[in-house]
């Protein structure tokens, strides 16, 4: 996962997760684009997605994207704060033996 900055330094102006050889998924302000290697996606953040794809799952929720590859799950919120936006990532782990896809 890599991120970038924003001017103001409150948070990310982008964040690019990386996973497989030529598969990512790229979160910016204005939207969200999803590679699996062969397609390429669009998502807005004002939208309600539940998008899944072998073993990757990407729900959009409230401005709020929750990413689950593998057992590894992260969420980025998209935040405005006088006037500026800015991404935020958590890190969380899924428990052993989850078979639930997201968040409940």
């Amino acid at each position: 996962m890599n991120g970038q900055l924003g001017e103001d330094s409150k948070g990310y102006h982008k964040i690019v997760i990386h996973y497989k050889n030529d598969q990512h998924i790229e979160l910016n302000t204005a939207g969200i684009i999803f590679n699996d290697g062969q397609n390429k996606n669009d998502f807005s953040w004002s939208l309600n997605i539940n998008h899944e794809k072998d073993s990757v799952s990407l729900i959009i929720r409230n401005k709020e994207m929750d990413i689950t590859i593998g057992s590894t799950r992260v969420i980025i919120m998209l935040y405005k704060k006088n006037g500026i936006k800015f991404l935020w990532p958590v890190l969380r782990q899924r428990p052993t033996g989850d078979n639930i896809t997201g968040i409940m």
